[in-house]
């Protein structure tokens, strides 16, 4: 585990890490790389909007967020604090340093890390063998990656 856990990123992607707003619109392009959103529950591409940033899905009518769905809506984390979160683990610093640098408690980066490690887990070709396995095995996985 390297004891110095100072991102090296570029100037474009650090101005990321400070500014909500575009973090939010760098997120929301990787959800929706066509730029269209869709919906998180029946996958129907005709939505509309509500008020705030509400979308219904005309299929379903399911009512969601933007972000819906998907590991970066656990937690009350802001975008940019998602981003810096994912710097640090990418860094592979503890639990313990992230709380430090992003000045949030201990459970929260502890629970903001199991989502991105399920995340991870259920993009991985054997994610269904993975999510099928026995409760001490998925501990025996989340212990191997943490």
């Amino acid at each position: 585990m390297p004891a110095d856990c100072t991102p090296d990123i570029d100037e474009e992607f650090d101005v990321l890490l400070h500014d909500d707003i575009k973090a939010r619109n760098y997120l929301l392009e990787r959800a929706w790389p066509t730029g269209d959103p869709f919906c998180p529950r029946c996958g129907h591409r005709k939505v509309y909007t509500l008020s705030g940033e509400r979308l219904r899905c005309s299929n379903c009518k399911y009512t969601f967020q933007p972000f819906s769905g998907r590991w970066i809506n656990n937690g009350a984390l802001s975008p940019s604090e998602w981003l810096r979160l994912i710097v640090l683990f990418v860094q592979e610093c503890s639990v313990h340093q992230m709380k430090e640098q992003l000045g949030l408690s201990y459970n929260t980066v502890y629970k903001a890390l199991t989502a991105i490690r399920f995340a991870i887990l259920g993009h991985a070709l054997d994610a269904r063998q993975a999510y099928s396995a026995r409760p001490q095995d998925l501990t025996r996985i989340s212990m191997a990656t943490g």
